[in-house]
């Protein structure tokens, strides 16, 4: 299951009282979609979308949520860092001279949504 952006959200929700950025676990790999952490917050009666992405550390989850992120409505927005890979990752990502835009330039998008 995906929203229209192919995010592992069970439908679009514009209005959301967290919008999760993260790497696999917030994409829920691996767990039954009724059990990743969208429907567990969901149980708790709160309205959540989630923009997790496999192998996504730091910056490029910052890339998403500057790709994607104004799509959504949110009260919160939480951000899982997994100190178990995403500092590792983060240093492959801050070498890349492309993503490194995200950082430096305030205004910078692919607009990714549309292509």
């Amino acid at each position: 299951m995906s929203d229209e952006n192919g995010f592992n959200n069970k439908n679009y929700i514009k209005h959301n009282d967290f919008l999760l950025i993260g790497d696999s676990y917030v994409q829920g790999l691996c767990v039954n979609n009724n059990s990743n952490l969208n429907a567990q917050l969901n149980k708790q009666n709160f309205k959540t979308t989630s923009l997790g992405v496999i192998g996504n550390g730091p910056l490029l989850e910052y890339a998403t949520f500057k790709e994607y992120g104004s799509d959504y409505e949110y009260q919160n927005l939480i951000l899982f860092i997994t100190p178990d890979n995403d500092f590792y990752d983060l240093s492959n990502e801050i070498k890349n001279k492309f993503l490194i835009q995200y950082l430096e330039k305030s205004d910078f998008k692919q607009n990714l949504k549309n292509k």
